[in-house]
């Protein structure tokens, strides 16, 4: 906020000092400042506004910028998610870096499990704004995730059990409310535990159980357990079993064999 008035400016700085100005500030000021509470007083409001652009020569910006270009090979996702996750996690700022800069930040990171070392040199950026930016994406994706990742309605399941028995080309899998599967998620382990998370593909992970519909859309998550433990024990500890939560009366889900006793008592 800018304050245009018929006073000594030198007051002003003196009232101000070396804190920077704030408009709680402003009754403290007119009284040391002598300034009659008639007297006219001009406010202008500055919005604050967008001073960081994305540097289109930078590689990785260069070919976001670019028509058509597939960003898969480089992004791991394509250009409609990319934009439908700006969309979604809509960052509440009005200055700084365009939102397009954190979310291709973000995805960059999460594409290739890179340091933030890495992020800031395919980025032309410092560390430290990538470590800023990945806190900050990751809340504000936590903060969407149920909005973007949840089950269907049990109308909307009429549908996902005609895409199954489309799939599997028998009218069987009407029936099929989702898939169920799991991967392993390499990590560095904590010192105190490396033989935990050490898993019978021979690195440290840890473990994703996803559940997906005819599309391949994730419905439900669950991720934590150390690579050692076994699938039908992650499966049997999950809050989507633990809570008889998916999927309803009359459905089931498709799982392979490590998972089918478990299954069976959904």
């Amino acid at each position: 906020m800018l304050l245009s008035m018929g006073t000594d400016s030198t007051a002003i700085s003196n009232v101000l000092g070396e804190k920077p100005y704030r408009p709680e500030h402003l009754d403290d000021l007119l009284a040391q400042c002598d300034i009659d509470a008639a007297s006219e007083i001009t406010y202008y409001i500055v919005s604050p506004t967008i001073y960081c652009h994305l540097n289109a020569a930078v590689p990785i910006l260069r070919l976001y910028f670019e028509d058509g270009a597939d960003l898969r090979p480089r992004l791991q996702l394509s250009r409609q998610s990319i934009q439908s996750l700006i969309a979604a996690v809509k960052p509440e700022c009005d200055h700084g870096w365009e939102k397009d800069v954190e979310v291709l930040v973000f995805v960059y990171w999460l594409a290739h499990a890179a340091s933030y070392w890495v992020v800031s040199l395919a980025f032309n950026i410092p560390k430290s704004t990538v470590h800023d930016i990945v806190h900050r994406m990751s809340k504000a994706v936590i903060g969407i995730l149920r909005q973007l990742i949840a089950f269907h309605s049990a109308d909307d399941l009429e549908a996902v059990g005609a895409g199954f028995a489309q799939l599997a080309g028998s009218p069987a899998f009407r029936v099929v409310a989702g898939a169920i599967d799991g991967c392993h998620i390499c990590i560095k382990p904590p010192a105190s535990d490396v033989q935990c998370y050490f898993n019978r593909k021979l690195f440290n992970s840890v473990q994703l159980q996803a559940i997906t519909d005819h599309q391949g859309k994730f419905l439900d998550i669950f991720v934590g357990y150390p690579g050692s433990v076994h699938d039908a024990r992650v499966l049997k500890n999950s809050p989507v079993y633990t809570g008889r939560l998916f999927p309803p009366a009359g459905k089931c889900i498709l799982g392979d064999a490590l998972k089918g006793t478990y299954i069976e008592l959904f």
